[in-house]
């Protein structure tokens, strides 16, 4: 295992609800400063990085296949969103298993969008919490 620093724990307990080929999950997260320098934990074969315009056809059939949606504007949203450095990738032995993406709120200061689609072999298995925790240090990194 391989430890990043910084951690946010959930506030909330989580709701499910369905959707098509997918479960989703809400979660408010509170991330006080205090949690900055706290160490999180990748597994040895998994790399965490920043998605770019050189996989967005990859990042297409990846959210295709995981959630079910298509349609002309999955690749612009995904096209805009890699331009501006919100999309991250999650890969286990070179293997796209999870995509992210944290953005700040277009209607609330301070607050920060966050989603994470887990390829459905890896989950289950901490993968999503591992994403979000990824996410959240790259974040806090860039502030």
């Amino acid at each position: 295992m391989r430890e990043l620093s910084s951690a946010a724990k959930p506030v909330s307990a989580p709701p499910s609800f369905s959707v098509p080929n997918s479960r989703v999950h809400a979660l408010l997260y509170h991330n006080p400063k205090s949690n900055r320098g706290k160490k999180i934990t990748l597994l040895q074969r998994e790399a965490f990085e920043k998605a770019s315009p050189d996989i967005l056809v990859e990042l297409i059939s990846f959210v295709q296949s995981h959630v079910g949606d298509s349609g002309s504007w999955l690749e612009d949203y995904l096209s805009h969103w890699v331009g501006q450095h919100a999309i991250h990738c999650l890969r286990n032995e070179g293997r796209l298993v999870a995509t992210g993406e944290l953005r700040p709120s277009p209607s609330q200061l301070g607050i920060a969008e966050l989603g994470v689609i887990v390829h459905r072999d890896y989950r289950e298995k901490r993968t999503a919490t591992r994403a979000v925790d990824a996410l959240i240090h790259d974040g806090l990194i860039q502030k």
